[in-house]
């Protein structure tokens, strides 16, 4: 089951900026714990009478607080579906199409764009407390950051990694052998494939 390990979620009282086209919004964290993210919740809206059609988050690193262009992970979500304007708004899951490994203590991004208008996420901007990160705004679907100190995101990370299990070291293989009984006998199937009767047990087996 995954883990809550990074997030902000309190105060949430703004509608924050729109996300559409080459308007991003994004999060920066730090992890404080290393751990594979496998999925993340975002606080999420979508205007009036829009549809922001497929919403992307990916988690990429950052260079000066801001986004870099490596992409660590991506998931997508249907923005249609999302409540609109005047709502609560959703805690939406999305889940990233493969688990990326984080180092505790390093800064990352959760970076969100919408393929059309208009998409929101939900933030504190009158007393913004997270002291991982922050608020960061694109007008050019990446190219460009600028970082807003005075506001920070909904969001939650999500460690995927199941607690007690890891990969083994190398590959096990395993050999069986067919067994059977009958008429008070016991056959085993030898290493050359036929069927040899146990001859400890040979007349011997208790019905």
């Amino acid at each position: 089951m995954a883990t809550k390990i990074d997030y902000y979620i309190v105060n949430d009282d703004s509608n924050g900026t729109i996300i559409s086209g080459s308007a991003w919004e994004a999060q920066t964290f730090t992890a404080s714990q290393a751990y594979d993210i496998g999925a993340v919740k975002l606080k999420l809206f979508r205007d009036t009478g829009t549809t922001p059609g497929t919403i992307t988050v990916s988690i990429r690193t950052t260079s000066a607080g801001k986004p870099t262009s490596t992409v660590l992970a991506t998931g997508t979500t249907n923005g249609n579906s999302l409540p609109e304007f005047g709502a609560e708004g959703e805690w939406r899951t999305i889940v990233f199409d493969a688990v990326s490994a984080l180092t505790s203590g390093i800064m990352y991004a959760i970076v969100v764009s919408a393929a059309a208008n208009y998409a929101a996420w939900r933030t504190d901007a009158s007393s913004p407390a997270y002291a991982g990160g922050t608020r960061v705004s694109s007008a050019n679907a990446g190219a460009a950051w600028t970082i807003d100190a005075t506001q920070d995101h909904m969001f939650e990370t999500y460690d995927e990694t199941v607690a007690g299990v890891s990969s083994p070291s190398s590959d096990k293989t395993f050999s069986k052998k067919l067994v059977t009984a009958a008429n008070n006998e016991i056959w085993y199937e030898s290493s050359a494939g036929t069927m040899t009767e146990l001859s400890d047990d040979s007349n011997d087996v208790d019905t």
